[in-house]
């Protein structure tokens, strides 16, 4: 059986929590847990905070945002075209 310690002690020596590791961990915390357990989620949760674990999720949602707010930018008209041809918004 995987303790939720060991995987904690894993994304720490790895400084890397991935999408897939923390789905496991969800689905570990839903069923009964001892408080050795608790405490390295605790410890995972403050190492995160931090900055000292990098989280995939988090990356993807910073990448999703830089994505959308540079599709919601306004376009600076070329040079080599003419002004008539981009819409006003």
């Amino acid at each position: 059986m995987t303790l939720i310690r060991d995987i904690v002690h894993q994304i720490i020596d790895s400084g890397y929590l991935s999408l897939e590791t923390e789905e496991q961990l969800r689905q570990l915390l839903q069923s009964k847990y001892d408080l050795q357990d608790f405490r390295a989620f605790i410890e995972l949760q403050n190492v995160a905070m931090k900055g000292l674990v990098r989280q995939e999720s988090r990356e993807m949602k910073a990448f999703s945002s830089a994505i959308y707010l540079r599709e919601e930018l306004p376009r600076k008209p070329s040079a080599d075209l003419p002004q008539s041809q981009f819409k006003k918004r």
